[in-house]
């Protein structure tokens, strides 16, 4: 399943859009540098510097963004979007997501190539729908020089184990062994590659995208 990113203020802002944020005060969840990366980038494709122009404030997690910005004490938090905390927050002040239009993503990927545009479906909790945001699948990140055999048998292991894995934790239902082959704008790992030929899941079409990924 995807998960959604953005930025997120309450209406008594005045907050509109991303631009508005000069001179305003951010927070992003330490342990989270996807939310600080994203924040950044965010900024400078609508022409914000966020070393000059905007206040990065680190916080403990979102919640305690979320905390801060109900309390008056950040005027937006950089965010995974949706889940029962940000409805509970939903419910305490009008929450305004910041929209980040599809065509400013070619910025963001010079720095994130696993970013993708959406939209906000009408089920992420606390936000409304329809608001142009980004994205990232859910996803093995690893070096590049992590041997074949190693990674082969990470993917072998989680797309056999799909049922008992599901029970064990929800977000794994999103891991189905027919969808884990993505056009996704960064390469495949040869071992997991390997993988996917085997169980059929890997096309000619996907080597040729691999292959455009890793002249990049």
């Amino acid at each position: 399943d995807p998960t959604y990113f953005g930025l997120v203020t309450k209406d008594k802002t005045g907050i509109k859009s991303i631009a508005d944020l000069k001179g305003k005060r951010i927070a992003y969840a330490f342990t989270s540098t996807i939310t600080r990366d994203l924040l950044e980038t965010e900024a400078e494709a609508y022409g914000l510097n966020p070393a000059k122009d905007i206040t990065i404030i680190k916080v403990e997690d979102s919640v305690t963004g979320l905390r801060d910005l109900d309390q008056g004490r950040v005027d937006a938090v950089s965010c995974s979007l949706g889940g029962s905390k940000m409805a509970e927050f939903a419910t305490k002040m009008k929450l305004v997501l910041l929209p980040f239009e599809a065509d400013k993503i070619h910025i963001m990927k010079k720095r994130l190539p696993a970013i993708m545009s959406a939209v906000t479906p009408s089920n992420l909790s606390g936000v409304d729908p329809g608001v142009p945001v980004v994205y990232t699948p859910m996803l093995f990140i690893g070096r590049a020089d992590l041997s074949d055999a190693l990674v082969y048998k990470m993917v072998k292991t989680v797309m056999e184990n799909y049922d008992d894995l599901k029970v064990v934790n929800p977000v794994m239902a999103g891991w189905k062994p027919e969808v884990a082959v993505r056009e996704l704008t960064v390469p495949y790992h040869p071992g997991a590659i390997k993988y996917y030929k085997e169980k059929g899941f890997w096309s000619a079409k996907m080597d040729q995208l691999q292959k455009k990924l890793l002249e990049k």
